[in-house]
């Protein structure tokens, strides 16, 4: 149950991680401040 729970949570975790760093690297590109 640890190993079929934990994967879905670290994708899940990755994908927003990379959300964040794709939003940090346009705010730098164009200059946005949220």
């Amino acid at each position: 149950m640890k190993v079929w729970f934990r994967e879905p949570v670290e994708i899940e975790l990755g994908a927003f991680v990379g959300i964040a760093l794709t939003l940090i690297i346009l705010e730098d590109s164009y200059g946005w401040r949220l």
